[in-house]
């Protein structure tokens, strides 16, 4: 069995013997750009182990996505802050926002009828209950 080992650098649209000497990759184009892994809050958390440095584009994080870095312990927005939360769900076909999802009071603060109904419907199914059926969960 043989084992090479062939360090190189990259060039992308420059000539060999322009690639920047510190550079492994240098990209070169004054018409497109570099496109990174794009992927979901969630598919980016299912990562089993990512290396610190690791760069994507989060396509539900923030407003409208959010480039991302891995420092080694957590996933940070490029400026090293908090990377923001996905602000929409998608359910089935359609994309909401979660703001417009949060349905269990009024704009004025009072609990809404749909959830102040079930609210009571399980007080009273609670009412009769024992509670020496129950174990408590640890």
């Amino acid at each position: 069995m043989i084992f090479l080992k062939i360090n190189a650098q990259v060039g992308v649209g420059v000539s060999a013997t322009d690639i920047a000497p510190s550079a492994q990759l240098e990209i070169k184009s004054t018409t497109k750009g570099l496109l990174l892994p794009r992927m979901t809050h969630t598919q980016r958390d299912a990562i089993a182990t990512p290396t610190a440095g690791l760069v994507l584009w989060c396509t539900n994080c923030g407003d409208a996505g959010e480039l991302q870095v891995y420092n080694g312990s957590s996933w940070t927005n490029m400026t090293g802050g908090a990377v923001r939360a996905p602000t929409s769900v998608t359910i089935g076909s359609q994309v909401w926002q979660l703001k417009n999802l949060n349905v269990d009071r009024y704009r004025n603060g009072d609990p809404s009828k749909p959830l102040a109904r079930l609210l009571s419907i399980v007080a009273i199914l609670l009412s009769g209950i024992r509670e020496d059926l129950f174990s408590p969960l640890v």
